[in-house]
């Protein structure tokens, strides 16, 4: 609205000085209706957040996270076509689990990621939490905070790689390359592009701070969703040799305080 306009409105002996002051309580009553508006029709700012664990409550939630993932066993079903000797010793692992299995599988996994934190510091190794913004309610007492929804870890390991020059493509060369460990998305947080920003991460660092020219994936062969996950977003599987095969490496995992070494295919994305 033009000042004229205002003028117009006004009784002709207000004075110059009333007319400013007439525009400045006009234009702060003005913006001081409008910016309540904003806040509701603009989106919430940092929902969702990628970066390094920054307390002990972010390692233990990142603790609850994998174990519910990777660790939790089947849940029991009672179907009739089931075996009635399986269901009862599912029943029983399900109540073993929830007695003391799980409390005793979070803390060692949160020891563990505490202890390899400190001892890789300053090396090339990184890890990555998605954190989820939680406004105030009553549930936490009125205080905004965040939640761990995903995680994501990757170091340098030593492996075949794929010679790039052209008159050796396809043979392989052991040597250090940076390899994402181990990806996970809580189950009620999935196909919400979380998994992407972590893998996007992982690719930043190797790329821009590691400066490697390639970024390894290993996944199980029975993981058909991650392998599809990867293949969406360019990460191809290292064909070995002349038969034609993929390459495919025991890589080491932990199952409920359980160290084993179990295949995993190689893939890898070149930058």
């Amino acid at each position: 609205m033009k000042a004229t306009r205002i003028k117009s409105l006004l009784p002709p002996t207000m004075r110059r000085k009333e007319l400013l002051l007439f525009c400045i309580l006009y234009y702060t009553s003005t913006i001081l209706i409008l910016v309540p508006l904003s806040v509701f029709l603009l989106p919430a700012v940092d929902a969702l957040i990628v970066a390094p664990p920054a307390s002990s409550t972010d390692y233990r939630q990142l603790a609850t996270l994998l174990v519910s993932t990777f660790d939790a066993p089947p849940q029991p079903s009672s179907s009739s076509s089931t075996n009635q000797n399986y269901v009862s010793a599912t029943k029983i692992e399900a109540m073993q689990w929830m007695l003391y299995e799980k409390s005793l599988t979070e803390q060692y996994t949160y020891n563990q990621y505490m202890s390899t934190t400190r001892k890789m510091r300053g090396k090339k190794y990184a890890l990555f939490v998605a954190k989820e913004y939680i406004p105030p309610s009553q549930d936490n007492d009125h205080r905004a905070s965040y939640r761990v929804v995903g995680m994501v870890e990757m170091g340098v390991t030593v492996g075949p790689v794929s010679i790039s020059e052209k008159e050796l493509v396809g043979i392989m060369s052991l040597r250090p390359r940076a390899t994402v460990g181990v990806l996970c998305v809580s189950s009620s947080h999935q196909n919400q592009g979380i998994g992407q920003a972590l893998v996007e991460k992982c690719e930043y660092i190797a790329k821009n701070l590691w400066n490697e020219t390639r970024l390894v994936v290993e996944v199980e062969p029975c993981n058909g969703n991650a392998l599809r996950f990867f293949d969406k977003y360019g990460y191809e599987g290292m064909k070995r040799g002349a038969d034609g095969g993929f390459e495919m490496r025991n890589a080491t995992v932990s199952r409920r305080r359980k160290v084993e070494s179990r295949p995993h295919f190689v893939l890898e994305k070149e930058f």
